[in-house]
């Protein structure tokens, strides 16, 4: 996307619901995600490839993962966004209005 040059803050959203998903069937673009990624189209997207492609694409300072409610232990299988990424990491659900820090 255009980024206005006078912007103060860019926020990455990452949808939870994509980990264990295939590429193929999660990414909008999937032949840009798969070689960001180092992967096949059908490779299965953990959180450690999507922390990895995010870092790639950059242009953010803040990640909200959302749809995190879908997760068992959200915490620990999000953390290797806050290990891999270089800002602040938050978490948690729009629709229900509800997030945690990493």
């Amino acid at each position: 996307p255009v980024l206005p040059p006078e912007r103060r803050r860019t926020v990455c959203v990452f949808g939870a619901s994509a980990l264990g998903k295939p590429i193929r069937d999660a990414a909008h673009r999937p032949e840009l995600y798969a070689p960001l990624a180092a992967a096949s189209p059908d490779a299965v997207i953990t959180p450690v490839m999507a922390a990895r492609v995010l870092a790639a694409e950059g242009g953010f300072d803040v990640l909200f993962i959302n749809q995190a409610d879908v997760l068992t232990g959200a915490a620990a299988q999000l953390r290797p966004f806050a290990d891999v990424l270089p800002c602040p990491v938050v978490y948690g659900s729009l629709a229900r209005g509800a997030w945690r820090s990493l």
